[in-house]
Formats: C-alpha cells, sequence, structure tokens
C-alpha cells in the first residue's frame, strides 16, 4: 500500500520527516491554504460588478488553487494520485482539518484516508500520534464545521462590504468599506468603550471614616454605602497581575447605586456617628483559594499583554515558535484543562521544571504536587468531553523534558519570557492552595430612622501556597485588627469625611478585549439570565487562532489604531460603527454574531449539516443588505482618491508662477488639489496648458476603470473633453447585467412609493436599475414626474453623454480594503 502524509507547512513537515522517516509514506508540505474559495465574480460574471446583491450561488462555493502555492500543490496531487492512503497531520484543531481535507477531496482523492493529532511537536509525540492515527470518519463533523465557517464568512463578510460600499462610500474618497461578521462587532465593542471614556462624568461620593476605640486599641470602620446596600464581601481571595488579565476593562463605569451622593447627607452621618458608643461585631473564618486555570490560547495572550505589553498576534507567533521547537504542547487552544491521564505525567514533568534555575527555589512547595480532579480543577475529562476538545491545555512538552535547558537556550529572549509564563502556570496548578484568615469587623450607627454599618475587612496570610509561584503576594493582606472580643463596646473617638470620586472604564488592550470576545455573555444585562447563561457555554466570537487576526485586520484597515499598549478606534472606524448603528444594528452585534458561532459547534457535533447552517444566515444578511441600500448616509472612511498628474503638473504651475506653497496633502488628495486649483486657477496662463478634467469626470473615470478591471490611460486625463469621450466609449462598451432581485424589488418599492412607472428593460439592465435607484432616493423621481424620471434613466439606458455626471451607485471591487472576518 503507497502512503502520503500531508503537513500544514515546511517546518512541520521537516519536523515530521525527521521523527518517523519514511514508514508512513512520503512527507509532503503545504504552505498554509492552498486553495481558496471562488471569488463571487469567478462564480457568477454579473456579480464583477459590486452591487446590493446577496452573493449566494445556490450552494457552496467551488474552490481553486491560489496561484502563489502551485508549486506546493503540484507534488501533492501528482502524489496522491498513486496513493492508496493519505495521512493528514495538519495543525489538531478546526482549521488545520479543513487545509488539509480541503486538498484531498479537491484532487478527488479515493483511498483511505486517516488523522494524526499532532499535540506536540517532539519526535515521541510525533511518533504517538501517527500510531493512533484515526479514520477520517470520525472528524467528518468537524471538518463541516470548519466549511461552514468559511462559506458564512464569504457570503456575510462579501455581501456586506460590497453593499457598504456601494451604498454608503462617500464621492471623493476610494476603497472598500470592509464589514465582516466578527471584525465589525469587534470594532463595536472598542467604539461603544471610547464613548463610555468620552461620555463619563466623574461624580463624586462620599465615605466616613470612623476611628473606633475598643479594649486591645483602635481600628478604622468605614460607611460607604446606604442602609441595606452591601459594604463588600471579604474572604474572597481577588488575583492580581496577569491572573485575571482583562478583567479590569471588561468591568462597566463604576456603579453608584447604594452609595452616598449627597454631601450633606454624609456630614450629618458623620456627626451623628462621631462620639458614639455601641457593641462590635467580629466575624473570621479560614479562606483558601486554589490556583487560576491552565492557559488557552486567550488566558496566555492576556498575560502577555498585561505582564509584557505584546499584542495577540504577537504572542501568537511566539506561541507557534515554541511548540514548533518542541518545548510546549498545541498553542492554538481553546481549553484549560488536561485530561485525567496526564496526571501520570506530573512526576516526570515538575522535577524536569524544577531543574531549570528560575524555578529550583519552588522545590520544597512541590515535594508533594497536588492534581486536582473535576471541573473546578486542571484535570477533566468530563470537561474535556462536553467541549467536544481536540486538544487540550497549553503547558510544557513533557516529551522533551530532559532537554529543556538545552532547547530554551537555543530561543530568542521573548519565547523564554513566554515559555516561563506557562511553566510557571502549570507549576502553580500543582501547587498547595493560597490560604488566609479573614475577618469582618462591623458596628451599626443609628441615623436618621435607619441603621448605618461601619466595617472593615481584612485578610492574614496563612500560606501564599501556589501565589509564591507567580510572583503574587495578597494585595488585600492587611495589617492585624486588634484582639476583639464579639459584641465588645466600642467608641468613636473620631469620624471623618473622605471625597471618593468615580473612575472612567479602562481602555482595552489586546489582552482585554480578546477575553471580550471570548465572553460575550459579560455584555448581556442581567435581566436576561437565559440568553446570558446560553452565550457563557458559548466560546464567544472568532477562535482562539483568528481572535489575533481580526485585531491586527482591523488595524490594517484603518479602523482601529494602536495608542501604547491600548487599542482604539479611529475616527472613521468611529463614524463606521455610528452608521451601522443606525442602519442595521445586527451587523454591530456582538450576542447576535455570538449566536452564530453555536451553528459552527452544532455542526461540529453533527446535529446540523453544514449546508443548512450557513442557509439560516441567508434571510438575515438580506435583511442587512436592503437596510444598507434604503440608507441616506454618506462614510467618509478617510482613504482619499489621489490626483492626476495633469491636475498636480497644474497646481505646481500655479504655485510657483504666484510664488506660494502647496497645501500639504495636495498630491495625495483630489479634493485638496481640486480646492486649490479653483481658488488660484483664474484664467488661464500661457504655459499652464489644458485645464485637467473635473473631479466628477475623475471619479466617474475610476468607477467605470475599476468596473472594468482596467486603468483609466493617461491621455485619457489629459482634458475634459479626453476623459468624456473615454467615459463614453467604455460605458457603451460595457456588457448588460440584470438586476439583482434585491435591487429590482427594492426599485418596485420607490417607483410604488412615488407614483412612477419603472423604466423599460429594467430587470435585465442592472446600471438601469442602478441609476434609477439613486434618483429616487435622492429626491428626483417623485409623484406626477414620471416623464422626467425617464429623462434621468435615458443616459444610464444608453451609457452616452450623461456618463461623466451619472450617479451609478454600482461598483466593481475597488483596489484596497478587504472584507476581513
Amino acid at each position: 500500500m503507497t502512503s502520503v502524509v500531508l503537513c500544514e507547512k515546511p517546518s512541520q513537515a521537516q519536523t515530521v520527516r525527521a521523527a518517523i522517516g519514511a514508514r508512513h509514506g512520503k512527507v509532503l508540505a503545504a504552505a498554509g491554504h492552498l486553495l481558496r474559495l471562488r471569488t463571487p465574480e469567478e462564480t457568477r460574471p454579473e456579480w464583477k460588478t459590486w452591487s446590493f446583491d446577496l452573493l449566494w450561488p445556490g450552494a457552496f462555493y467551488g474552490k481553486t488553487v491560489d496561484p502563489g502555492r502551485r508549486g506546493f500543490f503540484d507534488p501533492i496531487k501528482a502524489a496522491l494520485a498513486h496513493a492508496d492512503r493519505v495521512i493528514v497531520a495538519t495543525d489538531p484543531d478546526r482549521e488545520g482539518l479543513l487545509l488539509g481535507m480541503e486538498i484531498v477531496e479537491f484532487c478527488g482523492f479515493a483511498g483511505e484516508v486517516l488523522r494524526a493529532n499532532l499535540l506536540a511537536m517532539d519526535p515521541e509525540s510525533i511518533r504517538k500520534a501517527f500510531a493512533a492515527s484515526r479514520p477520517f470518519s470520525e472528524f467528518r463533523a468537524l471538518y463541516d464545521s470548519g466549511r461552514a465557517r468559511e462559506q458564512a464568512d464569504q457570503l456575510v463578510n462579501l455581501s456586506l462590504t460590497r453593499a457598504a460600499t456601494v451604498g454608503l462610500r462617500a464621492e471623493g474618497t476610494r476603497g472598500a468599506i470592509g464589514v465582516g461578521r466578527v471584525k465589525t462587532p469587534t470594532l463595536a465593542l472598542l467604539v461603544r468603550r471610547a464613548e463610555e471614556i468620552r461620555n463619563f462624568k466623574p461624580r463624586d461620593t462620599f465615605q466616613i471614616d470612623a476611628t473606633v476605640r475598643v479594649a486591645a486599641g483602635t481600628l478604622v470602620l468605614s460607611c460607604a454605602r446606604l442602609p441595606g446596600a452591601e459594604q463588600g464581601k471579604s474572604g474572597e481571595a481577588e488575583a492580581g497581575d496577569e491572573l485575571n488579565a482583562g478583567e479590569e476593562a471588561l468591568e462597566a463605569v463604576d456603579a453608584l447605586e447604594g452609595r452616598i451622593l449627597a454631601r450633606d447627607l454624609a456630614e450629618r452621618l458623620r456627626a451623628a456617628a462621631e462620639g458614639f458608643r455601641g457593641p462590635v461585631s467580629i466575624v473570621a473564618r479560614q479562606g483558601a483559594q486554589t490556583p487560576p486555570r491552565l492557559f488557552d490560547l486567550t488566558g496566555a495572550q492576556a498575560a502577555a499583554s498585561a505582564r509584557f505589553g505584546w499584542s495577540a498576534d504577537h504572542t501568537l507567533e511566539l506561541a507557534q515558535n515554541l511548540y514548533a521547537a518542541g518545548l510546549i504542547t498545541y498553542p492554538r487552544s481553546e481549553e484549560t484543562y488536561l485530561p485525567e491521564a496526564a496526571i501520570a505525567e506530573v512526576g516526570t514533568l515538575i522535577p524536569a521544571l524544577l531543574d531549570l534555575r528560575p524555578y529550583e527555589r519552588f522545590r520544597d512547595l512541590l515535594a508533594e504536587p497536588t492534581p486536582r480532579t473535576g471541573k473546578k480543577g486542571h484535570f477533566s475529562d468530563r470537561a474535556l468531553a462536553e467541549a467536544g476538545a481536540s486538544h487540550h491545555a497549553i503547558i510544557p512538552n513533557i516529551e522533551t523534558a530532559d532537554r529543556f535547558t538545552e532547547l530554551l537556550r537555543a530561543r530568542p529572549r521573548e519565547e523564554q519570557l513566554l515559555f516561563n509564563l506557562i511553566a510557571t502556570r502549570y507549576l502553580a496548578a500543582l501547587a498547595p492552595d493560597f490560604t488566609f484568615l479573614a475577618s469582618r469587623v462591623a458596628m451599626t450607627v443609628p441615623f436618621d430612622r435607619a441603621d448605618w454599618i461601619f466595617a472593615a475587612t481584612g485578610r492574614v496570610r496563612i500560606a501564599l501556597g501556589w501565589r509564591a509561584i507567580l510572583g503574587f503576594g495578597d494585595k488585600k493582606e492587611a495589617p492585624p485588627l486588634p484582639a476583639i472580643i464579639d459584641g465588645e463596646p466600642g467608641l468613636i473617638e473620631r469620624a471623618e469625611l473622605r471625597t471618593v470620586t468615580t473612575r472612567p472604564p479602562s481602555r482595552y488592550t489586546d489582552g482585554g478585549l480578546i477575553r471580550a470576545m471570548k465572553e460575550v455573555w459579560r455584555f448581556v444585562p442581567d435581566d436576561e439570565p437565559e440568553l446570558r447563561a446560553r452565550l457563557r457555554d458559548c466560546k464567544g466570537i472568532g477562535t482562539a487562532a483568528t481572535r489575533a487576526g481580526v485585531i491586527d485586520g482591523l488595524v490594517r484597515q484603518g479602523q482601529v489604531k494602536r495608542e501604547g499598549k491600548f487599542l482604539e478606534p479611529t475616527d472613521a472606524g468611529e463614524r463606521l460603527c455610528r452608521h451601522l448603528d443606525e442602519i442595521t444594528p445586527n451587523v454591530t452585534s456582538i450576542v447576535r454574531t455570538a449566536q452564530w458561532e453555536t451553528l459552527w459547534t452544532r455542526v461540529a457535533r453533527g446535529e446540523e449539516t453544514a449546508e443548512h447552517a450557513v442557509e439560516r444566515l441567508l434571510g438575515p444578511t438580506q435583511r442587512e443588505i436592503n437596510q444598507i441600500a434604503a440608507a441616506r448616509v454618506k462614510i467618509d472612511m478617510g482613504v482619499k482618491s489621489r490626483p492626476t498628474k495633469a491636475m498636480i503638473g497644474l497646481a505646481e504651475k500655479i504655485a510657483e508662477r504666484r510664488g506660494i506653497a502647496l497645501p500639504k496633502g495636495l498630491k495625495s488628495d483630489s479634493s485638496v488639489c481640486r480646492e486649490f486649483l479653483d481658488a488660484h486657477a483664474g484664467p488661464r496662463a500661457a504655459g499652464d496648458g489644458p485645464r485637467p478634467p473635473s473631479e466628477r469626470q475623475l471619479a466617474k473615470a475610476r468607477e467605470i476603470a475599476t468596473r472594468l478591471g482596467e486603468a483609466v490611460p493617461d491621455d485619457a486625463l489629459a482634458t475634459p473633453k479626453a476623459i468624456s469621450a473615454w467615459i463614453e466609449a467604455r460605458v457603451a462598451a460595457m456588457p448588460k447585467t440584470p438586476a439583482s432581485a434585491a435591487a429590482l424589488g427594492f426599485a418596485r418599492k420607490l417607483a410604488e412609493d412615488r407614483g412612477v412607472p419603472l423604466p423599460e428593460g429594467i430587470a435585465e439592465d442592472a446600471r438601469l436599475c442602478a441609476a434609477f435607484i439613486d434618483e429616487a432616493k435622492s429626491g428626483g423621481t417623485k409623484k406626477g414626474d414620471a416623464k422626467k424620471a425617464g429623462t434621468r434613466t435615458k443616459a444610464a439606458r444608453s451609457g452616452a453623454r450623461a456618463a461623466p455626471g451619472s450617479r451609478d451607485r454600482k461598483y466593481s471591487r475597488p483596489g484596497t480594503g478587504s472584507s476581513g472576518v
């Protein structure tokens, strides 16, 4: 039997080849995705023109070989043609399975297909993975889940991006208005946080600090809340540093409910408390806190963002490098548990880590490791099974434990720092609990016919336990309270009024934003407990492997910017989100998108077909397209069209002749150049050459050129007459394409509302349909104006003299921008 092994990338293939040789067949490498989905225009020629169409061909998009990957694809195809069995050894997640199996199916391979899950990249782990290869049939549902996700992204992202670009892009600007199923709700998180910070108005609240004399000394008890409002909890350990990294950015604006907001009330309470005598109560208990969860990718990214200020994408890159070097297990994991069988490895992995110099001092603490099982622990078969997990939490790789020192020495400093985060989290998981003695002392002061609680909570450390490994002290540890007997009398010797000002919410870091993308249930109001609970069980929006790329894509497309370690929306990103909120709010809803993500989970569990899951999105996406098409707003994304060489040349001659400076941005922004020419051109001077085309002519010419996939020739840009002739000729040469059902339906509705007939032939001509819609929306087609309307669409029908000034609202793909995820 001839067998072939398919790996995800050349470096992985090289490592696999070194581990298993050719015993499982020839080892071949892809280079990421070798195939791509066919574009809409490759599927239907009429979709080359950007419009308000729902880009659903009626079935899944076909695939084609990426031209730049042909050198990797052809050898794989040739090998599969002569093979009886293929072992797919790509990354052990949904995307890795999709990447490998799409090649196998595209090549029409009909032999045996096996799956080898490479959870670690050391030789022993690789050999074990191949020995445990399983039939592809066991992974079919997971593969279908990946197919559904990529088809949904193409359908939703491209349909909405094209609709937004055609309908919302401001004149004089260029580039696509990128809208994405995951990307746009993520942008909305940043925009809403920016609005919360911008609109935040600090409020003063008031607290009374009372110095109380008891038999053994004095202590300070405080009252900051109204009677009946909870004064605070005691005894629960609050983690610091990166333990709950990103948590602060998930908190809302400081809540005012229950706080003392009136200064006069606070002052009267202070006066009433001073000199008061009454019993003092004390409640003390011993508490314990177990170690934090092991890392999934989101947790590692959040911790690295908090500790080192790294971007999510950078952390993922470093983790991939550590994985490729055999130092850690698979990094793109969504899970924080280990299988219970991994308890047997503790006796090997802990000593190996303790042999490393940074961890030697923890030998006594870990002399008897403490594995914790079940959902509240770190080793849980049940938790992994319920999640349908194909991989576990990220930990150091036991198979290279005897070479940690050697391997780490060869890694760059940043990779060593990330390994340290992962290693210490694993060591902490096996360490004893953090233990403490928590106390709450309280005194009740009667005032204004109510009981006001003055209290203090404190904690005395018994043993740091796992906190010693993670480098955390106890931030809540307080000086010892005087020895108090419950119920003994106390005297408030002095009471002082203190002002506490509320603070705005924190800006998002990479870590905080990724946590928000994963923990979408936090954004559901408390009065919707069922939805909140349902979303708490889902894995948020995007995946551990894609969230960093979503953030990076928003930055690259100019919708988000980095300010130090923080992420903020750009002005253009805010404008886009604000308008989309008004036009079609579901597009920006992180909750709706998270609910869609559960469809892929249902497919992966075999509860729904991939096709049916994608078809569920057709209706909502069509409604959103219709809402965009009906909108009257225009969005300036800040990407200006460039002036022509003729315009720049004329501006330079005028500036030289008049001895004035060219304004900033003239050579990159046509509106700046046009404004300069309008202000200074005046009568034509000798040597100036012909006047350049108007901005409207240029915009129309660029629009037509992009639709036809060609460039406007330089000679056509020389004069208004030349560009007008070029536009007439190109418009006349453009083939007619039928109007989409959505556009035609919208045109009929506009015609009925305004009491005018539809132009003849509108169903067969998308340009005519677009021109009619544009005229109707701009108010030019009204009841009683049927004759006028017919005149306005005549130019669209002939594509002749009105072309330079017409407002055809269909575009081909702009040269910049992309839909993203």
